[in-house]
């Protein structure tokens, strides 16, 4: 369980098209990045 403590870092990576997403353990080194997946981005012309 974590504690109050604890922290997890959320980077987003924006691009034209998509937007990648990773999460990082608050802990120093940077071992535990993980990448999530890439939320593609809709755009509509009227």
């Amino acid at each position: 369980m974590r504690g109050m403590q604890d922290s997890m870092f959320i980077g987003l990576d924006v691009h034209k098209a998509t937007i990648s997403v990773a999460v990082a353990d608050g802990m120093r080194g940077g071992e535990a990045v993980q990448r999530r997946g890439a939320i593609r981005l809709f755009t509509e012309t009227r």
